[in-house]
């Protein structure tokens, strides 16, 4: 359980830098289509954030702060720490997950490359904001650890 709690926390610093990837690809290609090269950061971030998904529900599925949500509602409302993990983290990863895929599915339907390209990366950079304020940082959170 331990390794998997690891694998989780270190796979968001691999996404992150897709992120980052996808950011340097965009200012410098955005002209290009979502083709070729210029598709691979896209995709790689997107595999990368559905494996991590896989993990987070393996974990929530078994982690005793995911369970006091189901047992008392109440309690673990007036908690921090189980609010955080129980819904907060879960849903902000979920719904940010949910915006990429999303953006990532709508701009290989788009026929203007150039124009998916632009897209893809408007539903990336709202998905890395959900993301971004929904990992237990340190300095947001005074739960989160840095691995």
């Amino acid at each position: 359980m331990t390794g998997l709690i690891h694998a989780h926390s270190g796979l968001r610093y691999l996404i992150l830098l897709g992120f980052i990837w996808v950011i340097i690809t965009y200012i410098t290609k955005k002209n290009q289509g979502i083709d070729g090269a210029v598709k691979r950061p896209y995709l790689i971030t997107f595999i990368l954030c559905h494996i991590q998904l896989l993990l987070g529900i393996i974990l929530y599925a078994t982690s005793a702060k995911s369970a006091l949500v189901f047992e008392d509602f109440g309690m673990a409302m007036e908690n921090d720490l189980t609010r955080f993990y129980g819904l907060e983290h879960a849903f902000g990863m979920i719904a940010g997950i949910t915006v990429l895929t999303v953006g990532y599915s709508k701009s290989k339907k788009i026929q203007d490359r150039v124009q998916a390209h632009k897209k893809a990366f408007m539903f990336y950079m709202i998905a890395l904001v959900a993301i971004f304020v929904s990992i237990p940082w340190p300095f947001l959170k005074e739960f989160g650890t840095w691995f």
